[in-house]
């Protein structure tokens, strides 16, 4: 897009970015609450200690192969906009690793390994970093991620130090390069592509 040709944050532009990252990404959104196969995730993620199960379902947004289960309707005004949009990179940037990593072994990977489980997390995260970047020339708006200190946040997946510590160095790296404007996540480029960030003043 050309200089001053960005799209506005918006409800409806929100809810026309998961579409369109939907069709480009062959996504199908679900609504988390009310799936009954997440509520049997969610039991099996807390038997094992992973997470609490409450927490997974309200506070998580959960992508399986081509699937995203959000706590939210995109373009709801309960969810700060921002976020949605940091959420839809996020869980789009999984459907990129997981096609680089093949569908059995990542899912087999996230669940029987912390570290990779933690390593998957931080490169989405990363995406969601790049997004808050090109909008708002900042890693972390207002409202939009649990916490700035990525070690923390990884120990609600169920990530200790020492499991995070990889990839927590990893992210520490990519933020350095997101600060000069680098954009490495896929799923990050096509979200600023979508509403014109890297071209417009806002």
């Amino acid at each position: 897009m050309t200089e001053n040709k960005c799209r506005v944050l918006t409800s409806a532009s929100v809810k026309q970015l998961f579409a369109t990252m939907a069709q480009m990404y062959d996504t199908e959104i679900a609504d988390k609450s009310d799936s009954k196969e997440m509520r049997l995730v969610a039991k099996f993620l807390e038997a094992i200690g992973i997470m609490d199960a409450k927490d997974f379902l309200t506070k998580f947004a959960t992508t399986i192969d081509h699937k995203l289960y959000l706590p939210f309707t995109p373009g709801s005004d309960k969810v700060p906009l921002l976020a949605q949009v940091m959420t839809c990179a996020h869980e789009h940037q999984h459907v990129v690793v997981m096609e680089d990593e093949g569908y059995a072994g990542y899912h087999l990977n996230y669940v029987a390994s912390p570290s990779m489980r933690a390593m998957y997390e931080s490169r989405c995260y990363v995406a969601s970093a790049e997004v808050c970047w090109w909008r708002m020339k900042m890693l972390h708006g207002e409202g939009t991620l649990p916490d700035i200190n990525l070690a923390k946040t990884l120990k609600a997946y169920g990530c200790d130090a020492k499991a995070s510590a990889p990839a927590v160095k990893s992210y520490t790296k990519a933020c350095k390069v997101i600060q000069k404007g680098g954009v490495g996540c896929q799923a990050a480029q096509d979200v600023i592509t979508f509403f014109g960030w890297m071209g417009c003043k806002k």
